[in-house]
């Protein structure tokens, strides 16, 4: 179901950090912080509908038609404030991805293991209560 598929879209998306997900009903929504270099020339905010980051839509254009998880994705770029933030929905199925940028996540909102470079791998554990 909608928990395998999640799993997978979170190895298929990259070894970004895991910021947060949820599972609710039939919908998985998982939310990751992109490595700083990985949209490699960035640009700067604030980003506007009518200013959108050049950086963060040649990440998406590079990854539209190629399949997720058994399914293809759609990106949308939010471009209302400082940082990109890049909504990623699969087709067919309620799984649900947001990549923020490290400038976003500060120390408060989680509890990474350091602050700079992430790590390429990160472990995770899910408890299930019935």
């Amino acid at each position: 179901g909608v928990l395998i598929t999640g799993k997978e879209f979170m190895a298929e998306v990259g070894a970004y950090f895991p910021v947060g997900m949820a599972l609710r009903g039939d919908g998985f929504e998982a939310v990751f912080m992109m490595r700083g270099g990985d949209l490699g020339h960035r640009t700067s905010g604030p980003y506007s509908p009518e200013r959108l980051p050049s950086d963060a839509m040649n990440w998406a254009q590079l990854r539209t038609g190629m399949g997720m998880a058994g399914h293809f994705p759609s990106f949308r770029i939010e471009a209302g404030g400082h940082w990109p933030r890049i909504h990623i929905a699969l087709s067919g199925i309620s799984v649900r991805g947001l990549i923020v940028m490290p400038e976003e996540v500060t120390a408060e909102a989680v509890n990474p293991p350091y602050l700079g470079k992430w790590q390429d791998q990160a472990s995770s554990d899910v408890r299930i209560g019935l």
